[in-house]
């Protein structure tokens, strides 16, 4: 099943997915990319409430109100969070604000050089090797190089290239850059202050790494979780990006096992 609520004025908006009290909120990556882009995560909505909001073209710590306007709309206390991609730079924020309303924490290939962690360019190249042979990546490598704006040019961030795979790379194309300019205009965050955040955070975080993702790499993923007093790293074999395409039966187990 699937909800929908938000206020009159269209401040707040987001919907519920899936049947149960207490959903796990879910901050959208993109960055500021419609959360229809997440589908049913992969089937875990069939096994897990997920309260998902869609936000307006503000700054990555401007999102932070409209998540705590979640869950006082909500009536939590307390919340579980997931976090895919850009969508790590506002929990980071969100914890730096109110660390004491998140239990535990999963953030899906977050970006991190928000954070302040280093690009990894031989880790990047090693995979793009690896992965040279497969059908068609070798053009969509060459497109992105070029910098063209193209469903194919994404195909590097996607495990396996499929139907929905390809539509939603189609869908994370259009107006990027606007999003991107939005989201991380002046004052840019400060990896200072999110590394912080991070550090006093005490409690369980799983940072989700796709096992042919380029951004992050396996190397970066673990430097992100390194901030965290409480945290570990779990690779998903065989996905890119969006892990809940590429192997969505390791990706809901995954999630759910950090939840319990």
């Amino acid at each position: 099943m699937m909800a929908s609520s938000g206020v009159s004025d269209g401040a707040l908006a987001y919907r519920v997915l899936g049947d149960g009290e207490s959903p796990t909120l879910v901050i959208p990556g993109g960055p500021l990319l419609d959360p229809q882009y997440l589908g049913d995560f992969g089937g875990l909505s069939e096994r897990l409430p997920l309260a998902v909001p869609t936000f307006p073209r503000v700054r990555a710590e401007e999102v932070v109100p409209v998540l705590e306007a979640v869950l006082n709309t909500l009536g939590l206390d307390q919340v579980d969070v997931i976090a895919h991609s850009a969508g790590a730079v506002a929990a980071l924020y969100a914890l730096r604000h109110w660390p004491e309303r998140v239990r535990r924490l999963v953030l899906i290939t977050p970006a991190v050089g928000a954070a302040g962690v280093p690009t990894d360019q031989k880790g990047v190249d090693e995979l793009l090797a690896r992965r040279s042979s497969e059908t068609g990546f070798a053009e969509a490598l060459e497109a992105q190089q070029q910098g063209r704006r193209s469903a194919e040019a994404q195909r590097v961030s996607f495990g396996a290239w499929g139907s929905e795979q390809r539509r939603l790379a189609e869908m994370s194309v259009h107006q990027r850059q606007e999003r991107m300019n939005a989201y991380y205009a002046e004052p840019r965050p400060d990896p200072a202050v999110l590394q912080a955040a991070a550090r006093g955070f005490d409690r369980p975080v799983t940072v989700l790494h796709g096992e042919l993702d380029p951004h992050p790499t396996r190397t970066q993923a673990g430097r992100l979780a390194a901030f965290f007093p409480r945290s570990e790293v779990v690779t998903i074999r065989g996905a890119g990006h969006y892990p809940w395409l590429d192997s969505p039966h390791d990706f809901v187990a995954t999630v759910l096992r950090s939840f319990h």
